[in-house]
């Protein structure tokens, strides 16, 4: 049971990075910059790089999958490529919580119900899939074009759209006060993959946030070939 959830959590994670670094969001009331507008004269370039600059942030994200049953709601803590999700367990009672300790060089599925983590080695995972990047990494504003802005939340967002591979369409809404994705939408396949933020908050993260605590029993995970 530990490894079918273990791979149901690393599955979760690995949607999540590549969605974050492909873009996406979902639009309504969008308008066009007016001329003149102070606002509209900040740059792709400059949103990207605010974006970069984060060192440390949390947030709650929900995911909007086609043909789901209901929707994917995460908690999220990062400081540089450290990276901690708590959600719902997707196979049981309880909750899961991934940790990627870049620092360290490993990453851990913990059952907090159950005192029980897996411990997999970094170096193990492929680098294209579950190795920690900064989700701003892959967001290359040449590729990007304006398409309005829109005020979600209550955060001013500029809209553009990305480019995709595969005959897919991306559109990523990035708050202008950080640059920071506060929506993505991805569409392929004539489906569409939604992604919300909520309760975002910029700001140093604990480093314990990305440990275990005292008292946890941890087993070892070698992916396969490996």
């Amino acid at each position: 049971m530990v490894s079918k959830v273990l791979r149901i959590s690393l599955c979760l994670l690995l949607i999540w990075l590549a969605v974050m670094m492909t873009g996406c969001g979902s639009s309504k009331e969008t308008t066009a910059p007016p001329a003149g507008d102070k606002a509209a004269s900040v740059s792709a370039e400059e949103l990207v790089a605010k974006g970069k600059a984060i060192k440390g942030m949390s947030f709650e994200y929900q995911m909007k999958i086609p043909g789901g049953e209901g929707d994917l709601t995460v908690k999220t803590w990062m400081k540089g490529q450290n990276i901690r999700t708590e959600m719902k367990n997707p196979a049981g009672e309880g909750n899961v919580i991934n940790i990627v300790n870049a620092d360290k060089g490993v990453a851990y599925f913990y059952q907090p119900d159950q005192k029980m983590a897996t411990k997999m080695d970094i170096s193990q995972m492929k680098e294209d899939s579950n190795t920690p990047r900064d989700p701003m990494e892959d967001l290359d504003p040449v590729k990007m074009k304006s398409l309005g802005r829109e005020t979600i939340d209550g955060k001013k967002c500029l809209i553009y759209e990305v480019a995709g591979q595969d005959n897919s369409s991306s559109k990523v809404w990035l708050w202008e006060e950080y640059g920071f994705p506060v929506k993505f939408e991805v569409v392929s396949s004539g489906e569409t993959m939604v992604m919300e933020y909520k309760n975002i908050q910029v700001g140093d993260i604990s480093d314990s946030m990305f440990e275990l605590p005292a008292g946890v029993q941890i087993m070892s995970f070698n992916m396969p070939g490996q």
